[in-house]
């Protein structure tokens, strides 16, 4: 926390400036104190500041928006007695995965910052505490500081990944490249929960499949107990984890992702044997057919009903072709197979692989389908999470900064 006594505020050609005094015999630390002083006084009117006090100041001042007039800053406190080796810092975009700094001391902060080309918004530091900065800044040793993130889920969806890249110092854009509308024709979603007793399996292939099968149990009037006689199967750790806050576990989940892998671990679970298993698949509109094709050719009787339909969002497959023109994403996410789809309706696979630009896939089957299209991910996350595909793009920076 910070003491300050024998505070005086006054206004003066539009701006605040903020003068304490320090009390006597105290040890002035180098950020004891602070001082919020307005960066827009002109030199003509720079008169109206008490310079001699801010000069004697004895703690750090922070002048808001001083790019313009840095050097005149600078020399009004040097004229005032204060010395021009006094380190002094700019900081564009403070606090932001934008942040860039200039660091040097009054005598040369101006034409550092300059040459650095610091534009507004920006912040200047004077006082002791700049020379801290390679003790105590962290802000920007975060492991993806600065890095450009595109992230692609739809936008009920997309917090969790966003949040967690912001943390680690991305600049996150949001291009939420699908969206999850309910079925076109909801008629066979009902009829398959009106015949729950009837399927010895329900197969949850996302988290949205999930969400969806569940809002019809309880439109029918039912609950978690109408699956009594079902086993259930989830395709990766999330859509279990969604499964589980409806109060049910799965009974399965094969360790790899992909149809494949699905249809061996569902067959070792019935002694190698799905012959007249009855299989209720809920899935989108455009989920391909390999899954039931798959469970159908070792004998299992498969029902396969549209709980959601999954649309591409134009404009922001629009604006993200922008971005990518303009050269401002290092990063694309792609969480699904519908994700590479989405961005495909504007983006130009060749134009793709011609650019910087990295791609993050969620899994095995999510970066099939970005071969298919002719581009390889940068990185597969090692699990099909979320936390996973953090976890791989945070390791290729790390790469990238070692190699």
């Amino acid at each position: 926390g910070f003491q300050v006594e024998d505070v005086s505020i006054g206004r003066s050609g539009g701006a605040w400036r903020l003068l304490s005094r320090p009390t006597p015999g105290t040890v002035n630390a180098p950020a004891a104190s602070l001082g919020l002083v307005t960066g827009q006084e002109s030199p003509q009117t720079a008169a109206s500041l008490d310079w001699s006090a801010l000069a004697a100041w004895p703690g750090t001042l922070a002048f808001y928006m001083p790019v313009a007039n840095l050097e005149s800053i600078c020399r009004c406190l040097t004229d005032a007695g204060r010395a021009a080796d006094t380190p002094a810092a700019v900081v564009q975009w403070a606090g932001t995965a934008r942040q860039r700094v200039a660091t040097g001391t009054l005598a040369d902060i101006a034409e550092k910052a300059r040459r650095a080309g610091l534009e507004p918004p920006a912040i200047a530091l004077v006082g002791e505490v700049v020379s801290l900065r390679e003790q105590i800044e962290w802000f920007q040793r975060r492991p993806l500081f600065g890095q450009r993130i595109a992230v692609t889920r739809a936008p009920d969806q997309a917090a969790q990944l966003a949040e967690a890249l912001e943390e680690l110092g991305a600049a996150v854009i949001e291009c939420p490249l699908i969206a999850i509308d309910p079925p076109a024709d909801a008629t066979a979603l009902r009829q398959a929960v009106a015949n729950l007793g009837r399927f010895h399996w329900i197969v949850f292939t996302s988290v949205n499949a999930v969400e969806a099968f569940f809002a019809a149990v309880v439109d029918a009037g039912a609950d978690a107990r109408a699956l009594a006689g079902c086993k259930l199967c989830c395709i990766g750790p999330a859509t279990g984890r969604r499964l589980e806050q409806f109060g049910l576990r799965c009974d399965l989940q094969p360790v790899e992702a992909g149809t494949a892998a699905l249809a061996e671990a569902m067959a070792a679970a019935m002694a190698k044997n799905l012959s007249g298993a009855r299989v209720l698949v809920p899935r989108s509109d455009i989920a391909p057919p390999d899954l039931p094709e798959a469970l159908t050719a070792r004998g299992a009787h498969v029902t396969a009903v549209e709980a959601y339909r999954t649309r591409t969002d134009p404009a922001a497959a629009e604006a993200l072709r922008r971005l990518l023109e303009a050269g401002e994403v290092d990063w694309i996410t792609f969480t699904s197979p519908s994700t590479v789809a989405g961005m495909l309706s504007a983006v130009d696979a060749r134009s793709l692989r011609a650019r910087p630009v990295r791609l993050a896939s969620i899994g095995l089957v999510t970066s099939a389908a970005l071969r298919r299209a002719g581009l390889e991910p940068t990185v597969e996350a090692r699990e099909h999470t979320v936390p996973g595909l953090v976890d791989a793009i945070v390791a290729a920076c790390r790469r990238a900064r070692e190699g």
